[in-house]
């Protein structure tokens, strides 16, 4: 009898997974948190519909504990994390809703696994996302645009924005949103803190070239025209006004600037470009006499990272392995670099994921490293098919 019954199992396995045509991929999702926690969302194939759809999940401690080991959250189909921070875990997902419906649930992330906190459906979504611990919920009615913002267990609204036809930009963990829109020849600019107003700035748009800008979280704008085509590129001189309309700087010409380069990063404080072709990032102090504080010979830079007065740069080698190197606000001084790995992804709070992969059989063994300065937060091993 159990052999009858055994095989019976194994044809009723076939007849679904051929019902289905479900295939796994090895589109898997890797989310570190800063505590060394790692989630990894698998992404399964459906041949027949040919679209994905969310396979099982899989949450490790920093201690390789497998808190949640292969298994679909709340039986959902199809969902994806919006916020994951170790102790944490948001997922939004359209399942089972009506059409421009999305859903965001809450759990709290434990040793005996996932306990589910909040959940709240949202009518006419476009998305949810996560900046810090904000979570940020895109709403647009009739086609204008609103955003609610909740704290990260979604158990208390903490402001929104009213309807307005600009284009969301930028959220900042602070509250900071900026928006703008194009009216009468003009780019408005408007910024909110806490859902309420901040400052606005209104920027001609040229006849010829492309309007470059680039927000700060205090309600300053930076911004520029970039003018050519086929690789053959040049900048305007640079206008940056802060919340209350001043300009610290107004068109100015930077010292030792090329005609041409990329924004790496700004703080109001700090301006971080990038001189093409050349490895090399130039730094100023921005004030009523703009300096040039340093010309640094980085190795060729992937990307760069600010926060507060920190300076982290993930550099890249001719072979493709990456490093992180942290520096001084002048970067005039390493104070650490780490290892090489593939791969190096910023996660938060000074904390970085690093990657390698090795080829084994017909998949790779992966290694995640979840490292802070030269000490490693966790380190985790598994095999991606």
């Amino acid at each position: 009898m159990k052999k009858t019954i055994l095989i019976s199992t194994v044809i009723l396995i076939s007849i679904v997974s051929n019902l289905f045509a479900v295939v796994e991929t090895n589109d898997i999702k890797r989310t570190s948190a800063p505590n060394g926690s790692l989630l990894l969302e698998y992404k399964l194939f459906d041949t027949v519909a040919s679209e994905f759809f969310a396979g099982p999940t899989t949450i490790i401690d920093k201690k390789g504990v497998k808190i949640v080991d292969l298994v679909r959250i709340e039986g959902l189909s199809n969902y994806h994390s919006v916020y994951f921070d170790g102790k944490l875990l948001l997922i939004e997902t359209k399942d089972g809703l009506l059409a421009g419906q999305i859903k965001v649930i809450s759990f709290k992330v434990g040793k005996k696994g996932l306990k589910k906190l909040n959940e709240i459906v949202f009518d006419d979504a476009k998305y949810a996302h996560a900046f810090g611990e904000l979570i940020v919920v895109t709403l647009s009615p009739g086609g204008a645009t609103d955003i609610i913002v909740y704290n990260n267990k979604l158990s208390k609204k903490l402001f929104e924005i009213p309807s307005s036809d600009a284009d969301v930009h930028k959220t900042y963990p602070n509250g900071v949103v900026s928006q703008s829109q194009d009216i009468g020849g003009h780019k408005e600019v408007t910024y909110t803190k806490k859902g309420k107003p901040l400052s606005q700035h209104s920027i001609p748009i040229p006849a010829e070239g492309d309007l470059k800008y680039r927000y700060d979280d205090k309600g300053g704008l930076l911004y520029w025209i970039e003018t050519g085509s086929g690789g053959n590129y040049t900048n305007s001189p640079i206008t940056y006004v802060d919340k209350k309309g001043k300009k610290i700087l107004d068109n100015a010409v930077l010292d030792g600037i090329p005609v041409y380069w990329y924004e790496y990063g700004w703080n109001t404080k700090y301006l971080y470009l990038k001189v093409p072709v050349q490895s090399k990032i130039l730094v100023y102090k921005i004030g009523k006499n703009t300096v040039k504080v340093n010309e640094s010979d980085a190795a060729p830079v992937n990307d760069l990272t600010l926060e507060k007065s920190k300076v982290y740069v993930v550099s890249k080698e001719p072979g493709g392995d990456m490093k992180v190197t942290e520096y001084d606000k002048n970067m005039e001084k390493e104070k650490w670099d780490s290892p090489y790995y593939n791969n190096v992804d910023y996660v938060s709070k000074g904390v970085f994921q690093g990657t390698d992969r090795q080829t084994s059989g017909t998949g790779k063994d992966i290694t995640v490293t979840i490292f802070k300065g030269t000490k490693n937060i966790a380190v985790h091993n598994y095999y991606e098919p």
